[in-house]
């Protein structure tokens, strides 16, 4: 079973739109945050890393909506792991409610020459 790594956020104020919900935009943000957690837990000095990741895909659905002061458990997993690209699974949850499940598709970069690159050793190990 692939670890699953959870962050918790809570709604500001100014994260929510006219309607009193959260903007569609601000889910990414929460998204990207599950992800800079699960690098965290698996690498806890990310300054050591010699490639970064860049996002190349996104699939959102949106089941709920989350209001100010909701506090919200952001899922993440690895499902897959190509040749140059990782795909990861998410899922936002209000209680005991899904809210959002997201894929997600990052290719993996070389930090000096800024190119596509295989995937590294020690990610690869995580699948």
């Amino acid at each position: 079973m692939t670890k699953v790594v959870e962050s918790k956020v809570k709604v500001r104020f100014e994260e929510c739109d006219f309607y009193q919900h959260v903007n569609n935009g601000v889910y990414n943000t929460y998204l990207d945050v599950g992800i800079g957690d699960f690098f965290r837990q698996m690498f806890p000095d990310l300054r050591t890393m010699t490639y970064m990741i860049h996002k190349v895909h996104a699939s959102v659905d949106y089941m709920d909506s989350a209001t100010f002061e909701d506090e919200l458990v952001i899922k993440t997993s690895l499902e897959e792991i190509g040749n140059t690209s990782i795909v990861f699974y998410q899922e936002i949850d209000k209680g005991e409610t899904v809210i959002l499940k997201a894929k997600m598709i990052f290719v993996v970069m070389d930090y000096k020459t800024g190119q596509k690159c295989p995937i590294p050793k020690e990610l690869a190990d995580l699948a």
